[in-house]
């Protein structure tokens, strides 16, 4: 039975990424920065708040596109 509420568990849709996106949240309160942007390819759970400072990237070209590195030149910019 264990093992069977395991596979489940590792089953479930976005468990991964919402606690991935609490290690992010907890990170950033931590150190507190005055900047910060991010570069994901998984825009699931990211709160409302901080959408604009998301760089979304495809799965499989990851930042080689050039639209995906004018937007990351750009947030660079405002550093």
């Amino acid at each position: 039975m264990a093992s069977t509420n395991k596979r489940l568990r590792r089953s479930q849709p976005g468990r991964g990424v919402r606690e991935r996106r609490e290690r992010e949240r907890r990170e950033r309160q931590r150190r507190q920065p005055l900047s910060w942007f991010a570069i994901d390819d998984d825009d699931a759970d990211w709160p409302a708040a901080d959408r604009d400072r998301l760089v979304r990237t495809d799965g499989a070209l990851g930042i080689s596109p050039k639209d995906v590195q004018a937007r990351i030149r750009a947030k660079l910019a405002t550093f």
